[in-house]
């Protein structure tokens, strides 16, 4: 009996891989609902935190892409919806694991969701500033990546004061 339920347990798929299968399908299902209208901003928000429970059901937060898309969606989702519960604690996640983040293109834009959080929830501009141009020296010096510098110029054109021309040009030139 023991070397037959050992089998089965080994064989079968664990309860951490089906939480990551369901967490992905929620995760995209809120998503494409909200691109075609048939999920409110806040219904997809409901939907992915319950997604990243179960990412993130052992307390692994960013251990693997679909936990850390799911993160950045529940962010992106609860700037937008302007739910400011737990956001804190969220992106005190993210800060955690900068270094991994930082290391996936991708990624690296999704870290510039913490200036839109200081642009539209705290309502700090100067500090959203402050991130916006740290990132792009990051990016300048070792990063490299054309779609964050443009993702930062975009923040900084649209949700900001700034209307420099030299800004716009330089936006331009990067597009």
């Amino acid at each position: 009996y023991k070397k037959l339920t050992k089998k089965f347990e080994t064989s079968l798929i664990s309860e951490e891989k089906i939480n990551q299968l369901q967490s992905s399908y929620i995760n995209n299902f809120a998503i494409i609902g909200t691109k075609i209208g048939k999920v409110s901003n806040k219904e997809a928000l409901i939907e992915l935190e319950k997604a990243l429970k179960l990412a993130t059901a052992k307390d692994a937060y960013l251990n693997d892409i679909n936990s850390t898309n799911t993160l950045h969606n529940v962010l992106y989702y609860k700037i937008k919806t302007n739910d400011i519960d737990s956001l804190e604690f969220l992106f005190s996640k993210v800060n955690e694991n900068k270094e991994h983040l930082m290391s996936i293109p991708i990624f690296q834009l999704n870290y510039a969701l913490i200036a839109d959080y200081y642009l539209k929830i705290k309502k700090d501009t100067n500090a959203a500033k402050k991130i916006q141009k740290n990132l792009l020296i990051e990016n300048d010096l070792s990063l490299h990546n054309d779609y964050l510098e443009k993702r930062i110029l975009e923040q900084i054109i649209n949700d900001t004061d700034s209307h420099s021309i030299a800004l716009n040009k330089h936006y331009l030139a990067t597009a």
